[in-house]
């Protein structure tokens, strides 16, 4: 399955900021990443929301 998202430049930066890569991180990553996340740990996203709004 394919799945196109169009995210900008700031929503990378959110995302890179959110799960801790570095800035030059090639977008494709930084969102496979996140997705890996999300489904290997779904308790992590709520971890890392509420130590971001801390």
């Amino acid at each position: 399955m394919k799945v196109e998202i169009d995210l900008t430049k700031t929503d990378i930066n959110k995302l890179r900021t959110l799960i801790g890569l570095q800035t030059k991180t090639k977008p494709e990553i930084v969102l496979k990443s996140f997705v890996k996340m999300v489904i290997n740990d779904p308790v992590q996203l709520e971890i890392i929301q509420y130590e971001q709004r801390s």
